[in-house]
């Protein structure tokens, strides 16, 4: 199975790098250090995500490929900032199914595209929105997991436990419900121009 995750920090400030990150059950360990880069791939420049270190530009996230169906998964991830204050983020993903072979936290790749732009005679892929992600006032900003340093009033984000020092937020826990897709969806590009290539997915 093939499996997107995007550790991800929100944060004001500049000088922010990933310690590590650990993935279970997988029993994957990286290093911020020798296996992982930080780097900014959206437009908003808050938002730092970790991704495979080799990459000459920023890219969404990593690809972990297990040899069968992964049911849950779990990572905890530490940020430093400013080289004087460490973060922790632990997400649980819970897979909802068992339909296909891949599955990813980019609520953007759930919903119904068409397999190119501009040739409909290819089909459309459908609409793998869970339950969940289809109630109202349920948006991508406000579900998916990203770690933060200072609490937010204008996203409220789902499943979110907090533990707070001082004025900011020294851990926080997030449960993310997942569908399966279909591999090929995933790795479209015109879906998700950082998301990484196949041959970057670390093994487990």
């Amino acid at each position: 199975m093939l499996i997107h995750i995007r550790p991800r920090l929100f944060c004001p400030f500049k000088e922010v790098s990933l310690v590590d990150l650990n993935i279970e059950p997988l029993g994957l360990r990286l290093s911020g250090a020798r296996h992982l880069s930080a780097g900014r791939p959206y437009r908003n420049k808050h938002y730092s995500v970790a991704y495979r270190r080799g990459s000459r530009k920023a890219i969404d996230g990593i690809l972990l490929s297990a040899p069968g169906l992964v049911k849950y998964l779990g990572y905890s991830a530490r940020w430093a900032i400013a080289a004087e204050i460490v973060v922790t983020h632990k997400v649980r993903y819970v897979v909802l199914d068992q339909d296909f072979d891949a599955a990813s936290d980019d609520m953007t790749v759930w919903g119904k595209h068409s397999r190119q732009p501009g040739v409909s005679s290819l089909g459309d892929w459908e609409n793998r929105d869970p339950a969940w992600a289809r109630a109202d006032g349920v948006f991508p900003c406000n579900a998916e997991p990203a770690m933060e340093v200072l609490p937010r009033t204008d996203v409220r984000y789902l499943a979110t436990t907090d533990v707070m020092e001082g004025n900011y937020i020294s851990e926080r826990r997030q449960e993310f419900h997942i569908p399966t897709i279909e591999k090929e969806r995933m790795l479209g590009t015109w879906l998700n121009t950082r998301m990484p290539d196949i041959a970057s997915a670390f093994k487990v």
